[in-house]
């Protein structure tokens, strides 16, 4: 059951992974955090802020930003753009 459910979120959620880092590289200002919330991120995007969280979560464990309160820094722009860049 884990491994289907894991299938399915991958495929629901990729395109979905590339438009959020598209969305970081482009609100961004080098060498600045960006201020917005997980929520403001998910209205940005249309989806649920527990969707958004998650994703920003594996974009940290893959050293791609830091996060904060009200703040998300990009400290992997190549790996992010790399995902922004990723055709299914």
């Amino acid at each position: 059951m884990g491994e289907v459910m894991s299938l399915v979120e991958e495929v629901a959620f990729h395109k979905l992974d590339q438009r959020l880092a598209g969305l970081l590289l482009r609100v961004r200002e080098p060498g600045t955090p960006i201020p917005l919330t997980h929520q403001e991120v998910a209205e940005n995007l249309g989806c649920s802020r527990e969707i958004v969280s998650r994703i920003l979560e594996s974009f940290k464990i893959r050293g791609m930003v830091e996060l904060g309160r009200k703040r998300i820094v990009v400290t992997g722009e190549k790996e992010l753009r790399r995902t922004a860049d990723a055709t299914l």
